[in-house]
């Protein structure tokens, strides 16, 4: 069992609507404060149920990462920004407003949550309100 895995102590999710689907995204906190890991649910519209496994995989590919020593920041740049047919208006979330896919989304979530990357955001908030948004 790893480090990060064994003190995990926390997570918090967020449930936001992105280009019409709805999508959970859970966070593992660790003990030190950063991110462990993420979980994904996208809820299947019609046909969706390859995208909903693509989800699943990345999300365990991304944790994975993490676990074995990739930081949290070369992570979140490399999906920053990616396009796919999934993305659109993120209604949810008081700081991100469009995302140009589910990946981007989490990974501008992630940044902004974990990294200090106000930049990212649509919205700023105030310092007080951040954790609780």
């Amino acid at each position: 069992m790893s480090a990060l895995r064994a003190s995990r102590i926390q997570n918090l999710t967020w449930e936001v609507t992105i280009g019409g689907a709805k999508v959970y995204l859970t966070a593992d906190i660790a003990e030190d404060g950063r991110c462990a890991g993420i979980w994904l649910q996208k809820h299947l519209r019609q046909s969706d149920a390859e995208t909903r496994s693509w989800a699943d995989l990345w999300a365990l590919a991304f944790t994975k990462a993490l676990r074995c020593g990739c930081s949290l920041d070369s992570l979140v740049d490399a999906y920053l920004f990616v396009r796919t047919d999934d993305g659109g208006v993120v209604q949810g979330d008081a700081q991100i407003k469009m995302a140009t896919s589910i990946v981007d989304y989490v990974a501008k979530r992630l940044a902004i949550e974990f990294l200090g990357r106000d930049e990212l955001a649509n919205v700023r908030l105030p310092v007080e309100r951040r954790r609780e948004a």
